[in-house]
């Protein structure tokens, strides 16, 4: 019997027998070389040992430092499915010129259009100065052809159209009120009077005001007078006044032609009956000639005599026409 020899060029196994359990054929043997070492697709065996490699940094090509990287497959394209995406307008920057603009979505935008000048400014400014040029004219004219008076005629108007009355520089001065006080009181200030010639329309306006006061009455007496270059201005300036007081209807109120004033007269009365005092207005209208005087009286009285007041406010118009005489 022969005895197994254990190590190199010892006994082998048998050859037809499977190895045993934890048994090593290669134990003792120096480790096998390998020409080529393996290489799968993608793997570098000498990844670590190449100076100056990093496969994150290629030329040319920024990566963003998220800490991590991830190798994709050629061909794969991470957005395939998904719509593009865009992005807005920047927020900021000076506009490109010389050239049409473009919009985020690359659509032109077209130029804003040229303003044409509108001559609404023109216009405006060219009414608002002739308004302003007319008021001027018309206060140049009012100047010129305007006067009140302190004395002397000046360039008032007279009787050179035919007419038999003439301007005075003060109506005032031409009213008698010393028969009439006795019924309308003492004079309670003093009187004014103004004197307006308008000789480019052919008259002269006059008037005076006058306030009288008796105890508890007092009343208010005004004079206008309207001196005119021709009659027929005269006589349309009495129908006209005519015409309006034919259509009032006031209560208390009665008008009657005059007779005995001028060519052509009316007198209104209006009263009014209170529990303590009575109110009064009278008035006369009377054209003659080239002559229109008007004459109004308003008073309140405690007692009255009618008849009497209106007969010497009558005779006082008649003394101012005759003092107005040429």
């Amino acid at each position: 019997m022969t005895t197994p020899q254990y190590g190199p060029g010892g006994w082998q196994p048998p050859q037809d027998g499977a190895p045993q359990p934890g048994y090593d054929p290669n134990y003792g043997q120096p480790p096998v070389q390998y020409e080529q070492p393996y290489s799968a697709p993608g793997y570098d065996p000498n990844y670590a040992q190449q100076p100056g490699y990093d496969q994150y940094a290629q030329p040319g090509y920024d990566q963003p430092q998220t800490g991590g990287y991830e190798q994709q497959q050629p061909g794969y394209d991470p957005n395939y499915g998904y719509a593009p995406q865009m992005s807005g307008p920047p927020m900021s920057g000076p506009p490109v010129t010389g050239g049409p603009a473009y919009s985020a979505y690359g659509a032109p935008i077209p130029p804003p259009a040229k303003k044409s000048s509108s001559k609404t400014g023109w216009i405006i400014g060219g009414v608002v100065i002739g308004i302003v040029v007319l008021m001027m004219c018309g206060i140049g004219l009012y100047v010129i052809g305007s006067k009140t008076d302190s004395g002397g005629t000046g360039g008032l108007t007279g009787s050179s159209g035919g007419g038999k009355y003439k301007a005075v520089a003060n109506l005032c001065d031409k009213i008698s009120t010393t028969d009439a006080q006795g019924v309308l009181g003492t004079p309670d200030g003093s009187p004014t009077f103004r004197t307006n010639d308008y000789q480019s329309i052919g008259y002269t306006s006059l008037s005076c005001s006058l306030m009288f006061k008796s105890g508890t009455n007092s009343s208010s007496l005004s004079v206008d007078v309207k001196v005119t270059k021709e009659t027929s201005k005269a006589k349309s300036s009495y129908e006209t006044s005519k015409k309006y007081d034919d259509g009032q209807t006031e209560s208390g109120r009665v008008q009657s032609a005059l007779t005995d004033l001028g060519e052509q007269g009316y007198q209104v009365v209006t009263k009014k009956d209170y529990s303590s005092f009575k109110s009064v207005t009278y008035e006369v209208n009377v054209q003659d000639s080239n002559l229109v005087i008007e004459m109004r009286m308003h008073g309140t009285f405690n007692s009255l005599d009618e008849p009497l007041l209106t007969s010497k406010l009558k005779e006082l118009v008649k003394a101012t026409m005759a003092s107005l005489k040429a």
